[in-house]
């Protein structure tokens, strides 16, 4: 009876001490109860004066999972074991261990620093904890005081990446989807994790591994997705790698939206010299048999059955009779299919601008050349919309050359034909006897007979 009534006074002695610890003993680390953590340490300076105590320690937080740099030490403020009595590195020790363990060496840096250098990488999504011997005696025989124990991780397991992504994702790409993990995963740990919903549905999968990396996991879909529809894959938290590590703390999720309505994107007018080209670009591959029955150009004779080409996702609009500086308009009409059977869903119409023609000048006689003597020299210059610029090249044999400068060729241009010599006493300007234009007002070639040989010759439009 005696020791039922000490047993009862005892009861809540007992209970309030187990309360500090409850949340470790929760997490199974009964273990660690009573252990002194950095956080729950007082500083060194209000420790019992004389105490062996730990300076400093490493490392701390969350550490990289494949390269655990600097290893684990912890260095003391007085020495703990002789100089000349330091051990050999070693596989355990009496003085630190590591929960879980850990495969390395554990080797003293002098008498107050002891390291534990791994071999190999950590555990994934891993808590370590670093536990000292709670009777460890300073060489002066003071016993350890405050912080006895630390811990590390490495970081919890996170979705990177996946396959497909984007948006108007095809059909076929949609039957299996690639998940790719910051960690090798077991596909049997991580399935109750794994979700894929998509129009408020979630839809089956089977899971499996890629073979050649276990950071990959391929989900081969039982159904189809829908179309036009956002897709979520949710990795739930707590997921876990494998079944050791600790679970994530909140829920991760990538996405992808399927095929899209078909619908035209733009039109792009190539017009570097008449007659122009244009494109039709849309979002899918087009079905070729009657598409060019559902396109209409504002332009008068322009037959598009006759001038046009379904090629892919475009529609090539070719020769169309289209000044510079004017637009035109181009209409797909409703009902156009695309490779996946849908149709337009309403007409669509854009405005072409036809901008000015580009500027550019070619002089076709440029560099060393050799001109046949029985023959009159010509010179051929072509150009279109130059209206400034310069235009030179490097002349040897000692000649010095120059950048002939281009004034205004609207309406007509102004040409010279330049002999260029090193000797100031030569002429520098050659005749020219006849002049052939040929060309529109945008775009012109200039034949040039000179009646003179010119070694070397430059034009200046």
């Amino acid at each position: 009876m005696k020791r039922l009534y000490l047993l009862g006074l005892a009861m809540p002695l007992l209970f309030a001490s187990c309360l500090g610890d409850l949340p470790r003993l929760l997490r199974g680390d009964a273990e660690l109860a009573g252990r002194v953590f950095p956080e729950d340490s007082p500083p060194i300076e209000a420790l019992p004066e004389g105490s062996l105590a730990v300076l400093d320690h490493a490392p701390a937080g969350e550490v990289p999972w494949e390269n655990l740099e600097g290893g684990v030490w912890v260095l003391f403020n007085k020495p703990v074991v002789p100089l000349a009595r330091l051990q050999s590195p070693a596989a355990s020790s009496a003085v630190m261990r590591l929960r879980p363990a850990l495969a390395g060496v554990f080797r003293w840096y002098g008498s107050r620093l002891l390291a534990f250098e791994p071999q190999g990488t950590p555990a994934p999504a891993t808590e370590y904890v670093v536990l000292l011997d709670l009777k460890l005696k300073a060489q002066d025989g003071s016993g350890l005081a405050g912080m006895d124990a630390f811990r590390f991780q490495t970081p919890a397991l996170r979705l990177l990446s996946l396959e497909p992504s984007g948006t108007d994702v095809e059909p076929e790409r949609c039957r299996t989807l690639e998940l790719a993990f910051n960690y090798p995963v077991e596909a049997d740990t991580i399935r109750p994790a794994l979700s894929v919903k998509a129009g408020g549905r979630s839809f089956p999968f089977e899971l499996r591994l890629q073979t050649e990396d276990r950071r990959v996991l391929l989900l081969d879909m039982k159904r189809e997705l829908p179309w036009d529809a956002e897709v979520a894959v949710r990795l739930a938290a707590g997921a876990r790698p494998t079944p050791g590590a600790y679970g994530t703390a909140e829920e991760q999720a990538l996405g992808f939206r399927t095929l899209e309505p078909l619908r035209a994107e733009n039109v792009e007018l190539y017009a570097w010299l008449a007659p122009a080209e244009a494109s039709i670009q849309f979002n899918h591959p087009l079905e070729p048999e009657g598409a060019l029955a559902f396109v209409g150009l504002d332009l008068p004779g322009y037959r598009v059955e006759d001038n046009a080409e379904v090629s892919g996702s475009s529609i090539a609009l070719r020769n169309l009779p289209v000044a510079f500086e004017s637009s035109f308009a181009v209409t797909v009409r409703a009902g156009l299919r695309d490779l996946y059977g849908q149709s337009l869903p309403a007409d669509q119409s854009f405005t072409v601008e036809a901008g000015p023609a580009p500027s550019y000048v070619r002089y076709r006689a440029e560099g060393d050349r050799i001109l046949e003597k029985g023959f009159p020299p010509v010179v051929v210059a072509e150009f279109q919309n130059a209206l400034s610029g310069a235009f030179g090249s490097p002349l040897g044999g000692g000649m010095r050359s120059i950048t002939p400068s281009m004034t205004s060729i609207t309406p007509s241009p102004v040409l010279a034909l330049q002999r260029i010599a090193s000797s100031a006493s030569m002429p520098m300007m050659s005749s020219i006897s006849s002049i052939t234009r040929s060309g529109s007002a945008e775009g012109r070639s200039i034949l040039l007979s000179t009646g003179t040989t010119c070694t070397p010759c430059s034009i200046a439009v």
